[in-house]
């Protein structure tokens, strides 16, 4: 078997679709890519930034090492990302796409025709992918799903657009080219460097027209290096030991699919989580848009929150009378060792970094008028909060909100976490308007449909086929005034 690829037994495909429109040419001149900015290397010395490389999974440390050297002479830049790791590790100088930091960003992305020159001889991207994978559509739909790891995990959106075959790497996105630009050529023959990408703003990739990317269930070798290699593209570099549980590992991984949990936890930091922004009430995510129903549980996974000035926002119509059951803010994670891979190309054995207890969460219901009438702050570091049995008096929109009291063990603590929430929705009888009171709003709408059936205003409390006197009844009964 050739560097462990037959091994790939995932077969999952993420459920989130990514936009994929073919030929769709979308405006993003708002974007701009900055100057590449230096860095310091310990085996180059300062040098421009930036791309990054994947290795086939038998590559040693010295075949990494060349690798790196080759393709600084091929580009004359420095591919470098020795110095620093995923996780909470990746170097601060790798920067992230325009846009504030916790907060998602729209990319585009298209594959340059085949022909145009590369650096490393000519783009045959097209004709090497159809030979390996299939059909043009089946190769497409691959990066969809490779990139929508990213997408599922941050919010941010990708759609492809035509590409005009100007000159590559390092020709800015546009009206008629992507923000990330896919292209194959040579590199090294079979297995050793599969792939390599810049980092922000510059997210061009490059994929070894040698290797097999038709193999594998589904493909998950091409897709798991397109995973890898974005992540360098939105800012991320490797992260250590190599133990085969992180997407960003120097070398890939063909035992699982997408990111894990070290490598959501970096993009989050950049990029926020799916809900992002939605910080104020203002921008508050939706859970009715979401699926809200009375008395069934919704659960969110994967929400984080990026430091202690950050905080979750999501809202819920109640009508006067309804009780929230269980609202649970449970913070994720576990005790993983992480570390930057070492210069000479071996992997640093890492330091122990404890994602479970990064931030002491909070949890809050705030009623229409954005007051907290509800809170859970018991738990502690890397305890679940919880409000239970909490009958709301007024009607309208609530909210939730998930908040932080103070950092636990780092200066740059990010929290994951999952929401729970199940809500008995009780309407009251006589609120004609669904605001959560019955006042003289709704007598004036009973008595518009006075002596009728109540021509669907529900005016028609006891069901009998008239609005009558027993109505007006019913509907003085639940006066709130």
């Amino acid at each position: 078997m050739n560097s462990g690829k037959a091994l790939l037994t995932m077969t999952a495909i993420a459920g989130l679709a990514v936009t994929a429109a073919s030929g769709l040419v979308v405006s993003n001149s708002a974007k701009t890519r900055p100057a590449n900015l230096t860095a310091e290397s310990l085996q180059y010395g300062s040098m421009v930034m930036p791309g990054c490389v994947v290795f086939a999974p038998d590559t040693t440390p010295e075949q990494m090492v060349k690798g790196y050297k080759r393709l600084l002479e091929m580009y004359g830049v420095g591919l470098e990302h020795l110095v620093g790791g995923a996780g909470l590790e990746f170097n601060p100088t790798f920067t992230r796409w325009p846009g504030a930091t916790n907060t998602p960003v729209n990319l585009t992305y298209s594959f340059p025709p085949d022909g145009i020159q590369t650096g490393n001889g000519p783009n045959t991207l097209h004709q090497t992918l159809t030979n390996t994978v299939g059909s043009e559509a089946l190769w497409k739909s691959r990066f969809v799903q490779g990139l929508n790891e990213w997408a599922e995990i941050t919010g941010n959106t990708y759609t492809e657009v035509n590409d005009d075959g100007a000159g590559w790497s390092g020709s800015p996105g546009g009206v008629s080219r992507g923000d990330l630009r896919i292209v194959s050529a040579p590199i090294d023959g079979g297995s050793g460097t599969l792939a390599f990408n810049f980092f922000p703003t510059n997210g061009d990739m490059l994929l070894d027209s040698a290797e097999n990317w038709g193999s594998g269930a589904t493909d998950l070798f091409l897709r798991n290096v397109i995973t890898h290699e974005h992540g360098h593209g939105l800012g991320l570099s490797h992260t250590c030991p190599s133990q085969g549980n992180k997407i960003m590992e120097p070398a890939i991984n063909l035992n699982f699919e997408g990111p894990q949990r070290d490598d959501r936890l970096a993009a989050q930091f950049l990029y926020g989580d799916a809900y992002e922004p939605n910080n104020t009430i203002g921008a508050a995510e939706d859970l009715d848009a979401l699926g809200l129903q009375s008395d069934t549980l919704l659960q969110l996974d994967f929400l984080s929150l990026q430091n202690t000035s950050d905080g979750d926002v999501f809202k819920f119509e109640a009508p006067s009378g309804s009780v929230i059951n269980s609202a649970q803010a449970a913070p994720q994670g576990a005790t993983y060792l992480t570390g930057p891979q070492n210069a000479n190309g071996s992997c640093s054995s890492g330091s122990f970094w404890d994602s479970l207890r990064q931030l002491d969460v909070v949890l809050e219901v705030l009623n229409p008028s954005g007051v907290v009438i509800a809170s859970s702050d018991t738990g502690g570091l890397g305890g679940v909060e919880e409000i239970t049995n909490f009958a709301l008096s007024a009607g309208g929109t609530h909210y939730l909100r998930v908040r932080s009291t103070g950092a636990g063990q780092s200066s740059t603590p990010i929290q994951e976490y999952r929401l729970r929430f199940n809500v008995t929705l009780q309407s009251i009888s006589g609120d004609l308007n669904g605001d959560g009171q019955v006042n003289g709003t709704d007598l004036a709408i009973m008595l518009s449909v006075w002596g009728t059936n109540g021509s669907g205003t529900g005016a028609d409390l006891n069901g009998d086929g008239i609005v009558d006197g027993a109505d007006l009844a019913a509907l003085l009964a639940g006066w709130t005034g």
